[in-house]
């Protein structure tokens, strides 16, 4: 996942979980960007959804990734959903 969005999305690592957070870059919509994502065909979550007051002009936008439902197989084909849907936004 961080090769294929690579420049776009930042992913840390995680040895378990449920959940990954990925950041964007400044200035690029969580919303834009989820609303895009989940029009492909994958489900995901920008944090701006669970923010509740105003956030700082300058803050970084994040997305939800839910994983733990899913296998490999299915995972690397929301990736490969995801890095066509981004193209439009400079990703990989």
């Amino acid at each position: 996942m961080r090769r294929s969005l690579e420049g776009l999305i930042t992913i840390d690592p995680h040895a378990a979980g449920m959940h990954l957070v990925g950041w964007l870059p400044r200035g690029v919509s969580e919303v834009a960007v989820e609303w895009v994502v989940v029009a492909g065909g994958v489900e995901l979550y920008s944090l701006a959804r669970f923010t509740a007051g105003p956030r700082p002009v300058d803050a970084r936008g994040a997305l939800l990734f839910a994983y733990a439902g899913y296998d490999d197989r299915q995972i690397r084909r929301a990736v490969d959903r995801m890095t066509r849907s981004l193209e439009p936004f400079g990703s990989s």
